[in-house]
């Protein structure tokens, strides 16, 4: 039976890979290092407000969910003895 040949990752580039995987390999890493990592996107007015309308309420809700737990907490920490 003949000998496995060892399998090397697709971007490795050692002594069993052929020239034309070598190239690919080559090419993919230069397409990632050389492309902008940052986003022209456009945010309108309208989806400002809508963000902040969002915390607010993220943060209304947040407290009236956790108003009875805390206030718990609050009473046997500071009940007296």
């Amino acid at each position: 039976m003949a000998e496995l040949e060892k399998t090397t990752p697709f971007l490795w580039i050692g002594e069993n890979m052929n020239e034309r995987n070598q190239n690919v390999a080559i090419a993919c890493l230069l397409v990632l290092v050389l492309t902008p990592n940052f986003a022209l996107a456009y945010v309108d007015p309208g989806m400002g407000s809508l963000i902040i309308q969002a915390a607010i309420a993220g943060m209304a809700g947040a407290s009236l969910f956790f108003r009875e737990t805390i206030g718990k907490f609050l009473k046997a920490l500071f009940k007296k003895k």
